[in-house]
């Protein structure tokens, strides 16, 4: 799960990144994932999503957005 913390954190802070409140889109995390990782997908860890593999860690705090799409965050950040 290493990859996702990474790819989170970088989204996350990065200046890019619309804001810097420790949440990143995760749909942008798929992104990075596989451009530093190209054979990373989640149904090889037996998930059809990659929401559903990130929601199963419990590692990660995953919201909906109104707009439809997720945003994510790293649980072990989440409160502060």
């Amino acid at each position: 799960m290493q990859i996702i913390f990474t790819a989170a954190s970088s989204l996350a802070t990065s200046q890019e990144s619309d804001t810097t409140d420790g949440w990143a889109n995760l749909s942008a995390v798929g992104i990075l994932m596989r451009k530093q990782q190209p054979d990373f997908d989640s149904r090889n860890w037996g998930y059809a999503k990659l929401s559903d593999l990130v929601g199963a860690t419990d590692l990660f705090v995953l919201e909906t957005l109104p707009t439809g799409g997720m945003k994510v965050q790293n649980g072990r950040n989440a409160g502060e």
